[in-house]
């Protein structure tokens, strides 16, 4: 794969908390990124989309809120390539997605 994720999966304890991500590009191509909540209204992610340059990598905040524990909570996380002169790294809803993969997002 062309992005590594770590961890690959989080437990929070139910009163909520902060997960970090760190998201490494393992290809000599800069990638663009959304990462998406399946439950928004417990979980929010910071941020949700940008740009991994060439070999490099991101940092993205998973908050958990107070709430009830969910069954198959995951952090669904998409990328792509993307030219050096694309500017809003939003623009991978229209484009062609290299990948997808859920992060499992646990309660304790």
């Amino acid at each position: 794969t062309s992005l590594n994720m770590k961890p690959t999966e989080f437990t929070f304890p139910k009163q909520g908390g902060l997960a970090h991500f760190i998201f490494t590009s393992s290809v000599n191509k800069r990638l663009g990124f959304k990462a998406t909540p399946s439950n928004p209204g417990i979980y929010k992610a910071k941020p949700e989309n940008g740009f991994i340059e060439p070999n490099g990598k991101v940092e993205v905040q998973v908050t958990r809120a107070n709430g009830p524990a969910g069954k198959n909570d995951e952090l669904i996380v998409q990328w792509a390539e993307m030219e050096p002169t694309v500017t809003d790294a939003r623009v991978i809803t229209n484009s062609p997605v290299l990948a997808e993969v859920g992060l499992p997002l646990k309660t304790a």
